[in-house]
């Protein structure tokens, strides 16, 4: 691992460790009941995921990329375990500020020191002031998440 990736590595744990304290006692596995055509289950509880993202820059000039990375993992976090192979949804807030729309999707990688973590880039063709998220839909084992959202100030060049 090269020094950006520890020191982003590094980066995530802090942000995890600082804003979510409570998602190891969120993802305790209680029991759910659930009736089913006239029969009663248990269905354990699915695990919280934590998912955050962070830009390479929060500011930049029309048509220059920047790096949107982050991480999708169980676990506490000062010992996250990634989720390795997952979809994670990007989204922009709208220009009114009234919703937000998708605009791609990255595989968070599988195995290694960096499993759980994806990595993509954003090219702007217009100045202005962009809001981005990451959501993960969830699966069998983890509820659906939301991460952090960032924000993004694109200037144009002259």
């Amino acid at each position: 691992m090269n020094m950006k990736n520890g020191l982003i590595c590094l980066l995530i744990v802090a942000i995890l460790t600082i804003c979510m304290p409570n998602v190891a006692a969120a993802s305790t596995s209680k029991q759910t009941t659930e009736i089913h055509s006239g029969y009663v289950m248990d269905v354990p509880a699915k695990e919280q995921p934590m998912l955050v993202i962070l830009l390479d820059d929060n500011a930049t000039y029309v048509n220059q990329s920047v790096d949107i990375y982050g991480l999708l993992a169980t676990g506490s976090p000062s010992a996250p375990h990634g989720i390795e192979g997952a979809t994670v949804n990007i989204q922009r807030l709208n220009y009114d500020r009234t919703a937000w729309y998708t605009i791609g999707n990255l595989t968070t990688i599988s195995g290694g020191k960096q499993a759980g973590f994806f990595r993509g880039t954003l090219t702007l063709k217009n100045p202005g002031v962009y809001i981005y998220r990451a959501t993960y839909d969830g699966d069998s084992q983890c509820a659906p998440a939301v991460s952090n959202e960032v924000t993004l100030r694109v200037y144009s060049r002259g």
